[in-house]
């Protein structure tokens, strides 16, 4: 289960990375190069505002189920964005994988923290 969540942390912080090493060759094809910036920003402003939101949902129904339902949205973010035939559309689809990331980041901090000791942190 750790290793499983740690994965699902990785892919999510990789997305920022690929997307922002392709995203001349994107805003170049879908014709949108004054719309970069929201690109990165709308994950990055979904993410910030959804973090707490999903910690605060683990606090009442457990990180396991939420983090399986964050990872859903982070996959139709992703679908969403890798779909996208404007600009539009892929910033909404960026700004899915952020609410989706943003839960990833606090349930997989909250299923670390049932599982392994406070001790051994």
């Amino acid at each position: 289960m750790l290793s499983g969540a740690l994965a699902a942390l990785f892919v999510g912080s990789l997305t920022n990375t690929i997307v922002g090493i392709a995203l001349p060759t994107i805003a170049g094809e879908l014709g949108g190069q004054d719309r970069v910036p929201w690109v990165a920003s709308a994950a990055l402003l979904t993410m910030t505002v959804s973090t707490p939101l999903w910690g605060k949902a683990a606090d009442r129904k457990g990180p396991r189920p939420l983090l399986l339902a964050a990872l859903g949205v982070f996959v139709a973010g992703s679908l969403v964005a890798g779909c996208a035939l404007s600009m539009g559309v892929l910033i909404a689809g960026r700004a899915l994988q952020g609410v989706g990331a943003g839960g990833v980041l606090a349930l997989t901090n909250a299923l670390v923290a049932g599982l392994v000791p406070a001790r051994q942190r």
